[in-house]
């Protein structure tokens, strides 16, 4: 099906695409499709709030939405055709999933702030004895500083159930046999991974004596010979003379390492600059594409997931907030089920517009957030 769209499209808050999803989901029910619904547990007050406050363009109030959905089999086949927006839990979705691969941001937080039920929703998930995995693209921590944030927002998580994109691209290096130096680009998740696997973190003397770089400065920049990688996450003090730096680097014969493509991430209802702002500067300023881009999408971290982490992805639960890495990972991997939510960047509005336009990747279904799988 395709749901009705709303005139509040645009908004990127979270408040305002819980607010669309539970329209598009209630023009759908609204259609007499004589379906069941298959969980009588209520949604969060905040959520039952915006329901009940939401308006139909014609002004008329919308009912709570019913699932197109007699059983899990018949949903499954249903949402083959056409994405499906559930505006209730429906823990039986997960009957035949063995794994979960979250994304963090997004689905699980915002910034610093946890997503409403996120915390009870990876509870029932253990006690239900599903695999959880946290697949994230933000490059900032290491897997140790990821378990410690994890701690400090009352979530259990092991190291070994984190896969950052930090960790990723050091694990492509390594898997590479790589001998050199690696110049760094991003906070300090980035060159913890690496020195943990043994690569050595180049000094940025270059790279440092503040942020300008005039002709002169830049005719005279020497680039550390044994450089031979340079590996780029979102660095929060990215200047001008690291773009030339990196950029002379590559130039040189560097490999040119993406920890990932992410333009942006979803910050208190606005968009902040992530790490393939970074990136694409880089790549700008070197005239060339990365040799990898190790986040998600890309079939590197499949393979990580596939042989380090043992995940059957006919058996596996893709969850995030963005199509275009996401969403498209799971689609490339072949899961059982990619689940969007809608807490993070992308909204309902988009769904409709990639499934309009025929290309780039749409998911199975979508969700206000991650704790309506669970109930």
């Amino acid at each position: 099906f395709i749901c009705r769209k709303s005139e509040s499209n645009s908004s990127m808050f979270v408040r305002a695409q819980v607010d669309y999803a539970h329209r598009a989901a209630s023009s759908f029910a609204s259609g007499g499709c004589g379906v069941r619904k298959l969980s009588a547990v209520p949604v969060f007050p905040r959520h039952q709030e915006l329901l009940q406050n939401t308006r139909s363009p014609l002004g008329s109030r919308l009912a709570p939405a019913r699932l197109q959905a007699t059983s899990t089999s018949e949903m499954r086949e249903s949402v083959r055709v056409s994405p499906m927006l559930l505006e209730e839990p429906v823990p039986a979705i997960l009957e035949d999933i063995d794994t979960l691969v979250l994304d963090c941001d997004g689905v699980l937080w915002q910034g610093e702030d946890l997503i409403e039920g996120s915390k009870e929703a990876l509870i029932k998930l253990r006690e239900a004895g599903k695999q959880l995995l946290f697949v994230t693209n933000n490059s900032s921590k290491s897997r140790a500083m990821y378990v410690e944030k994890f701690r400090k927002l009352g979530i259990h998580a092991e190291k070994e159930e984190i896969i950052g994109a930090s960790y990723a691209a050091a694990a492509w290096l390594k898997n590479q046999n790589f001998d050199k130096k690696v110049f760094s680009i991003g906070d300090v998740g980035v060159s913890l991974e690496l020195e943990e696997l043994g690569i050595e973190v180049a000094s940025a003397e270059g790279a440092e004596g503040g942020p300008g770089c005039n002709v002169d400065q830049f005719k005279e920049l020497k680039v550390d010979e044994d450089i031979g990688a340079v590996v780029v996450g979102c660095d929060q003090a990215f200047d001008y003379r690291k773009l030339c730096y990196a950029s002379v680097a590559i130039q040189q014969g560097a490999a040119f390492v993406a920890t990932n493509a992410d333009s942006a991430d979803s910050i208190g209802g606005r968009l902040m600059p992530g790490a393939g702002a970074m990136v694409e500067a880089i790549a700008a300023a070197a005239a060339t594409r990365p040799t990898l881009v190790a986040g998600k999408p890309s079939p590197w971290l499949l393979q990580l997931l596939r042989t380090e982490f043992g995940v059957d992805f006919s058996r596996a639960c893709v969850v995030g907030d963005r199509l275009d890495t996401d969403i498209q990972m799971g689609v490339d991997a072949g899961a059982k089920l990619n689940v969007l939510t809608l807490s993070g960047v992308s909204t309902w509005a988009d769904v409709e517009a990639v499934q309009e336009a025929g290309e780039g990747a749409v998911p199975h279904v979508a969700v206000p957030t991650l704790s309506y799988l669970v109930g």
